[in-house]
């Protein structure tokens, strides 16, 4: 009868706690570099935004922060990203004067996290402010070829 009580430890031992899927956002670019762009024309770049996680992730509206020669390409927000889904965000760069001009972009949300205390019993998923993506913006702002700078 000691056998029956053993395999029962064995079975306990190797049951895993289940994730019920949290949310995990990452960026296809760290940065975004326009390089030189002439005055009076504008380029825009694009960065994903990914949910790796089985969660559905709640991304509120980016900041922006730094030049006004940076402008988010409007969308409505906020978009529910799910599990293994993504999001294309669109940045503007319009230089508005010769020179370098910076920004950041901050991608913020909250969705699903997994939050372990003790066992399976002690798991559960709660909503939580994920951690912010920060996404560097540099451009700079150059004359047109052949005319002169005043």
């Amino acid at each position: 009868m000691t056998s029956r009580p053993l395999l029962l430890l064995l079975l306990l031992g190797i049951t895993a706690c289940p994730d019920g899927g949290s949310a995990v956002l990452t960026s296809s670019e760290s940065a975004l570099d326009f390089g030189e762009v002439v005055l009076g024309e504008e380029l825009t770049l694009s960065v994903s935004i990914l949910n790796a996680g089985g969660g559905t992730a709640q991304v509120q509206q980016p900041r922006l922060e730094g030049s006004d020669a940076f402008e988010l390409v409007d969308r409505t927000w906020p978009v529910e990203l799910t599990g293994e889904g993504s999001i294309v965000l669109q940045v503007t760069y319009r230089p508005g004067a010769l020179g370098s001009d910076g920004g950041t972009l901050t991608v913020d949300a909250e969705g699903p996290v997994l939050v372990t205390g003790g066992g399976c019993a002690g798991s559960s998923e709660e909503v939580a402010a994920l951690d912010p993506i920060t996404i560097d913006l540099v451009g700079n702002g150059v004359q047109a070829s052949g005319t002169d700078a005043d």
